[in-house]
């Protein structure tokens, strides 16, 4: 498979992990409104189905994997860090930096790293947890 197919291949993988871990974010939301609960049978029934249906469209996209979605989104990962020519230790350091540099108010230095990393496909997540990064398509 050449480099192009390879990198639009990656991107729809991205896509659709990224599209089915907000969906299953939501079906465990729901899951927990109907604990104990008689329509829960039915919720069980329609999500079954629902995974059927997701599983064909990952079949026919050429997508479905038989690792675990951890080890999928691991992989993706590192391809990411591969692709971007930095290490994840790297971009822990660049997340680090851009923390100090918000706690002293210097934004535009934190917005710099941003886009740093985001013109090598890094996106930075900033959550109540703590900021996190994911690979994103870089910018043409």
């Amino acid at each position: 498979m050449d480099t192009l197919k390879q990198g639009k291949l990656f991107w729809i993988q991205l896509f659709v992990l990224d599209k089915l871990e907000n969906l299953l974010k939501a079906i465990n939301g729901t899951l927990k409104k109907f604990r104990g609960k008689q329509q829960q049978q039915r919720l069980f029934k329609d999500l079954i189905a629902y995974e059927k249906e997701v599983k064909d469209v990952l079949g026919t996209l050429g997508l479905r994997s038989s690792s675990p979605c951890s080890e999928v989104l691991e992989q993706l990962r590192r391809l990411a860090l591969k692709r971007a020519g930095i290490t994840e230790e790297q971009i822990k350091e660049k997340i680090e930096e851009r923390s100090s540099a918000r706690k002293n108010k210097e934004y535009d230095k934190s917005d710099m790293i941003r886009k740093e990393l985001y013109a090598k496909g890094i996106a930075l997540m900033d959550e109540p947890q703590g900021t996190t990064w994911r690979p994103c398509e870089p910018p043409e």
